[in-house]
């Protein structure tokens, strides 16, 4: 553990922007999933991509769904939504929260993220100090087969899946924009505001895409230049933009020239109007935003009954849902059953847990800030045994923990923080990976081996367009605890 710490603590990028090079995140060692549990995770995630882009486009055609939903505040957001009508997707990067439920051994869906989802570096940088830990012969003495084949461990880094969607994503905006080269030019653009967590992802994702031949820019939203019929980074022509900043902080530089300047206002709506001109492809764009509204889990479900067993019941705090629904209310404020979100909250924030707390919170949101929040069915989370470190100090138990993919590929949070307290975000958990297991796979390896494919291809188009896939129960490995925090 000590050696991948020293090795990410070499890599620089495994940290808060800013912070001292000694003051890493926490990481664990890797999940084992097994092969059933990663195909349940496929399979689930493009049957909620499919149906979230299916909503996003019924949202289109029916402004009135959704205002009655409280989807936009404002016309200024539904104007960034309705933008996105001529993109092949509203959404093509995005990130799930998956727990597994501890009573069935099955896949639960906590959220989606896909206004600008982060996660894609942190575990392609501990499954690398992993590879050249001495925790890999641990490894391999568990993994020896019995058989002249070697087993085959694969860890689908989410750095190539965010590529190759990036670059199909171009390639069919580029047919409605010709002028466009066929060989984008990539900057990975955030924000001031968001810049203390996602520029050292931006560095570590630039890293390996420039490895694979792509010219990759780094640089904040401000650096971004509106000129002619061009946008320029540091003076050079930009022609695919992968937003690594929030659609608030775009929107606040647009408007409030009070507080950041006439010349900041000036150049985001110049970026803007490029944008709405075809002149750059962004990449989450703008409006994809509002696609993680926890309020449309409710729609979700009520749109897509097969996505019942994935998705818990979540029921928005609307003034009325008292008199229409009392059972439900009352179980609601029980504090057991459920558990309370902001319907527009991201990182972990403003998530009420602790079943107490939920009494007493529950009616006053209900009065304060009717339709802002939501009540999801509690989840008891299954355990797993990690060593993690935090601090500087190794942990060695069983934890709770999610698993957060981005279609085949994925990350781990391990949860070493408050019982009560979320552990999809980075102060409540430790950073892992996840191994898949494959036997028989051919490779130059001989005997009883073991060999971990570093950046295994993705066997099938990561945004393929068809049928939904049909719901698989997930079965844990047989020495997977079960039992955990509710």
């Amino acid at each position: 553990m000590r050696r991948m710490a020293d090795w990410l603590i070499t890599n620089g990028n495994f940290r808060l922007e800013g912070d001292p090079p000694q003051r890493i995140y926490s990481f664990g060692t890797p999940l084992f999933l097994s092969h059933s549990m990663h195909e349940s995770m496929v399979r689930w995630t493009r049957k909620v991509s499919l149906a979230l882009e299916e909503l996003g486009r019924h949202f289109l055609r029916r402004p009135d769904a959704a205002k009655s939903l409280q989807l936009f505040r404002d016309p200024v957001e539904e104007e960034f939504f309705r933008l996105d009508v001529d993109l092949p997707w509203l959404a093509p990067i995005f990130r799930l929260d998956l727990a597994v439920e501890a009573s069935t051994g099955t896949f639960r869906l906590m959220e989606i993220n896909c206004g600008c989802p982060g996660g894609e570096l942190d575990p392609a940088l501990v499954a690398h100090a992993f590879q050249g830990s001495s925790l890999r012969l641990c490894l391999e003495r568990i993994s020896s087969s019995d058989t002249d084949r070697p087993r085959i461990w694969r860890f689908y880094d989410p750095r190539r899946e965010s590529l190759e969607r990036l670059l199909r994503c171009y390639t069919a905006f580029r047919k409605a924009n010709p002028s466009l080269p066929v060989h984008p030019t990539i900057a990975l653009i955030t924000s001031e505001a968001q810049a203390h967590f996602m520029l050292p992802e931006s560095r570590g994702i630039a890293e390996y895409f420039s490895a694979k031949g792509y010219r990759v820019r780094i640089g904040g939203l401000l650096d971004l230049e509106p000129h002619g019929e061009e946008i320029l980074l540091q003076g050079e022509p930009v022609h695919l933009l992968y937003r690594k900043f929030s659609t608030h902080s775009f929107r606040l530089r647009m408007e409030d020239g009070d507080r950041f300047g006439e010349k900041t206002v000036r150049r985001v709506r110049g970026i803007w109007k490029a944008v709405q001109e075809g002149q750059v492809c962004v990449i989450n764009p703008l409006g994809s935003t509002f696609l993680q509204d926890k309020g449309l889990l409710e729609c979700l479900l009520k749109r897509h009954p097969d996505l019942a067993p994935l998705v818990p019941t979540t029921v928005i705090l609307r003034e009325e849902l008292p008199h229409e629904d009392p059972d439900c209310w009352k179980e609601i404020t029980r504090g057991e059953a459920f558990i309370l979100k902001r319907r527009r909250s991201f990182s972990g924030r403003h998530v009420v847990m602790e079943p107490d707390a939920v009494r007493q919170l529950a009616p006053k949101l209900l009065k304060e800030e009717p339709g802002q929040w939501v009540a999801q069915e509690r989840i008891s989370l299954a355990r797993y045994p990690f060593a993690v470190m935090r601090q500087g100090s190794i942990r060695m138990g069983v934890f709770p923990f999610t698993v957060d993919p981005f279609g085949w590929s994925c990350f781990v949070r391990v949860g070493i923080g408050d019982p009560w307290g979320p552990i999809n975000a980075h102060r409540g958990s430790a950073e892992g990976f996840a191994l898949i297991p494959e036997r028989g796979y051919p490779t130059p390896f001989k005997g009883k081996d073991v060999w971990i494919d570093w950046d295994a291809p993705f066997p099938s188009p990561v945004l393929e367009e068809s049928e939904g896939f049909p719901a698989t129960k997930g079965c844990l490995p047989a020495s997977f605890p079960k039992g955990g925090r509710k």
